[in-house]
Formats: C-alpha cells, sequence, structure tokens
C-alpha cells in the first residue's frame, strides 16, 4: 500500500496490514487484534473541524454501546495539549506501579452529597479508608476502613475535628503546637467541654509516663493538680526556718508590660536566690532573633522581601516563677508563726495569772 492517505471500511483491513506514513480513517475500522505502534502515534479527530473523537472498550462480550469510554474534548487553537480526556468506568480505575499528575490540580467529581471518594487501599488484612467530600457540612471527611465512622473532619473554613487522639510533634526542637489570634472579639485560644463531672481536660505525664498533673473540671470549678503522692516522695523532713524564708522574699505591687493595672508580684531573680526551685529561667537570658517588618506587611499571607523587614531585634528569654511553689513555705512559716503566738499567749495568760494574785493581797 502506498503512503499516501487511505480512506478504507472496515471490509478493507481483513487481512493483516502494516503501514507506513500518515493514514486517515474516515469510517468505522474494527480490529479483531492487537494495534502496534513503533515508534509512531495514533491520532484521532480532525484539525479542521471541532470534533469529540473516543475510544469505546468492549469487556463483556455483550451488546453495550461501551463498557469503558475515553473521551477528548475541549483545547486551545494553537496550544497543544490543552484539551481534557474524560474516562467512563463505573467500575472503577485502576493504576498499577507509580502514578504521577504533572498538572497543578487533580479533581474529583460526583454529584451526591457525601461524594467523590478516595480510598486508600492496602491489600494486606483488607484496611481500605478512604477520604470524600461532605457538600452538606462543606468538609474533607476521613473515613475508617469499615465505613462506620469519620476520623478526622477538615471544614472548609479551615476547623479540624479529630474523633479519637490527635498526636502532635516528635524528638525534633521545634514548638510542637502554636495558637495565635485569640482573644476578645477573636475566640480562646482552647476550649475544653466538659462530658461528665470530674472530667479531666488537661494531663500531663513525666518521661517515664506517670502523670505529672492535671486540670480537671467539676461543674462549674477548675481544679489545677500537681501529683503529691507519698509513693513518688522520699528522704522528707519538715520545713525549718520557713518565716526566715518569707521574710526574705520580696513583696512587690506595680506595673507589668502591657498591662495598665498593677498588680501584685515578686521579681523572679530576687525569689530565685531565696526559693531557687520556685523559679524557671536565667536572669537576662536572650532568645532567638527576629525581624520586625513595616506598617500592614503580614508574612503569614504575603511573600517576605527585603524591603518588607525594617529592623532585627532579639527576643526576651523570660524568667518565669510558679507562685503554687511558695505555698508549702508560707504554710509552715504560718505554722512556726502559730507556734510562737500559741507561747506567747501562755506566756501573757501566766503573767495575768501572776498579777491578778498579787492584786489579791
Amino acid at each position: 500500500m502506498s503512503n499516501a492517505n487511505l480512506t478504507a471500511r472496515a471490509a478493507d483491513l481483513n487481512a493483516a496490514s502494516t503501514f507506513a506514513g500518515n493514514k486517515t480513517f474516515s469510517n468505522n475500522v474494527t480490529i479483531g487484534g492487537g494495534i502496534y505502534v513503533n515508534g509512531g502515534s495514533i491520532e484521532l479527530g480532525s484539525t479542521t473541524t471541532v470534533q469529540t473523537p473516543f475510544i469505546d472498550f468492549h469487556s463483556t462480550a455483550s451488546a453495550n454501546d461501551y463498557d469503558s469510554r475515553i473521551i477528548a474534548t475541549g483545547g486551545i487553537n494553537g496550544t497543544a495539549g490543552a484539551g481534557a480526556l474524560s474516562y467512563v468506568a463505573t467500575g472503577g480505575h485502576t493504576f498499577t506501579g507509580t502514578t504521577q499528575f504533572t498538572s497543578s490540580n487533580v479533581k474529583l467529581y460526583s454529584t451526591t452529597v457525601l461524594s467523590p471518594y478516595l480510598y486508600l487501599i492496602a491489600n494486606s488484612g483488607g484496611f481500605t479508608p478512604f477520604i470524600r467530600g461532605n457538600a452538606s457540612s462543606a468538609a474533607i471527611e476521613f473515613v475508617n476502613s469499615a465505613n462506620t465512622a469519620v476520623n478526622l473532619t477538615v471544614g472548609d473554613s479551615g476547623t479540624i475535628a479529630a474523633r479519637q487522639t490527635l498526636t502532635v510533634g516528635n524528638a525534633v526542637n521545634a514548638n510542637k503546637v502554636i495558637i495565635s489570634y485569640f482573644g476578645p472579639g477573636y475566640g480562646a485560644g482552647i476550649v475544653c467541654n466538659a462530658y461528665v463531672d470530674g472530667a479531666t481536660a488537661l494531663m500531663t505525664t513525666s518521661t517515664g509516663g506517670s502523670t505529672a498533673g492535671s486540670v480537671v473540671i467539676n461543674g462549674t470549678t477548675t481544679a489545677y493538680n500537681t501529683s503529691s503522692d507519698y509513693r513518688i516522695k522520699s528522704n522528707y523532713v519538715p520545713i525549718t526556718g520557713a518565716r526566715d524564708t518569707v521574710n526574705a522574699i520580696k513583696f512587690y505591687n506595680g506595673n507589668i508590660a502591657e498591662r495598665d493595672d498593677k498588680i501584685d508580684y515578686v521579681i523572679a531573680h530576687e525569689l530565685q536566690e531565696v526559693v531557687p526551685f520556685a523559679v524557671h529561667g536565667t536572669k537576662d537570658a536572650m532568645g532567638d532573633w527576629y525581624p520586625v517588618y513595616r506598617d500592614g506587611f503580614d508574612p503569614a499571607t504575603q511573600e517576605v522581601t527585603p524591603d518588607d523587614v525594617i529592623d532585627v531585634k532579639q527576643a526576651l528569654d523570660l524568667q518565669a516563677v510558679d507562685y503554687s511553689k511558695l505555698v508549702p513555705r508560707i504554710g509552715a512559716a504560718v505554722q512556726e508563726q502559730d507556734a510562737i503566738i500559741v507561747q506567747l499567749q501562755a506566756q501573757v495568760a501566766d503573767l495575768l495569772t501572776r498579777i491578778a494574785a498579787l492584786e489579791a493581797k
């Protein structure tokens, strides 16, 4: 056969044929065997007329119009590769091996409320969780393998809800959870809704896994607890010299940064000299350097350029005081003071008895 364009019907291709060069078939061509293209290509459609070319697959030995279909639509004149392909196969699509999408978007469409589904199948053990969109709640849902519960929900507004445990972080030296932009008119940083009385809103554990502290909700009250079980304590003796310790602590009333009202407090490094275990940090310590941006610039939503940074400052690594650590020492000081008062009361009573006896003579 010549290399010129060939117009043929199915009857012309009953025998095995080899074609060299470009061939154009204007009618249906039925091929009972395979098509092998050696270093060439197969093109469907027209370069002069808008069409919707497609390839039909028949796999059921039935009279179906098609069992699966690939359809080509759209495109831009003068731009290669701008068209779209639609794959019609309601039984599913299976890709074996690595599947790579070079486009910036991968879209899954469906007309139902709970859809489309993206299954993540691990054949060993039948583990088949999936991800779906929920149009009624405007959220993405991560559903468990049994399709009985939504494990994680990501709302269109940015909300996240987890059904059970949410673990954040590893051994990397970095902040694990950062909560920003909260305050009056902006909502709370963390909200704990108790289901029953006596609910633990927050629990801290030691490196060994034992409970170190907790925040417990009872009705409208909140208890802030530190583990104090006798089984974790040893070598304890009564506190002595508590009055002297308390008297050595300097208590102040004054202002603090970013507050207009005056409050009671101590100075951390002064307290550290008296009760060191109640103070965390080092006097005059400094933290990391950070940029100062020009007015109106938001690094969270805008790309930073050198002109956006007007200064660089070093953060203060502030000392902190755990005032609860002072309670045992102050309690012991009260007991010492009370013992002195009782002793003085006894002495006064003895003196009054003696005076009364002298006056009776």
